[in-house]
């Protein structure tokens, strides 16, 4: 699941997730499929950038320094 701050940036992608996400707390909570981590090669930890660019939600791994 990714945990995104609202105050950084989470009010505004809860539009484009409303449907599958919940407000947790100061958070937005959206569920990832397991499918969908393995495709993306994400886990428990991974840094990952999130935007709403053509009103979808789009998640890219972060890259490693």
């Amino acid at each position: 699941m990714l945990r995104i701050p609202l105050d950084a940036g989470g009010e505004q992608l809860r539009l484009v997730c409303e449907k599958i996400s919940e407000i947790d707390g100061d958070d937005l909570v959206v569920p990832i499929p397991d499918w969908l981590a393995e495709k993306i090669a994400v886990g428990e930890g991974t840094e990952v950038y999130i935007d709403d660019r053509d009103g979808k939600l789009n998640i890219t791994k972060a890259a490693l320094n």
